[in-house]
């Protein structure tokens, strides 16, 4: 009997974000349980941690202290899923920049440009699903799945 292939999840910056926020935890089980069980694996890109860190620098209702602790936690969270290979890195390519046009201009509910190149570079490299608590790429799911074949879920 095969073993089935892990699912390849490309993880939004909403997720990692709300790792830190979310009080019901669901963003911090997702990203922590990650790749354990053999039946995903995470991708992201340098645009998601740019996203992360921006928002966490721009945050002006918390306090130095527990920004330098979020920092750390992410950090640690991070670090330990890319040393374990469960979170993989993907480049920008200059294809992603052409599916992101493509998908402002076909998919509708996709206004944000950042939005649009994460989920190019989540269909352009093979990606089965795109987890996100991201409320306008949730609206455009269907869409989404129908055009390329990525299903768009929730941690």
């Amino acid at each position: 009997m095969s073993e089935r292939e892990p699912s390849k999840d490309f993880i939004d910056s909403s997720v990692f974000l709300g790792s830190l926020f979310d009080k019901d935890e669901k963003c911090f089980k997702y990203l922590d349980d990650l790749g354990y069980s053999g039946e995903n694996i995470g991708f992201v890109s340098n645009l998601v941690f740019g996203e992360v860190l921006s928002n966490l620098v721009r945050r002006e209702q918390i306090d130095e202290y527990l920004r330098i602790d979020l920092f750390k936690t992410l950090a640690t969270l991070i670090d330990d899923a890319l040393f374990q290979e469960r979170l993989k890195n993907l480049k920008i390519e200059k294809e992603d920049l052409k599916r992101a046009k493509e998908i402002i201009e076909e998919i509708g509910h996709i206004n944000d440009p950042a939005d649009a190149l994460l989920l190019a570079i989540a269909v352009n490299n093979n990606c089965n699903k795109f987890i996100t608590i991201d409320k306008e790429i949730h609206e455009a799911k269907k869409r989404l799945s129908k055009r390329y074949k990525i299903v768009v879920e929730s941690p």
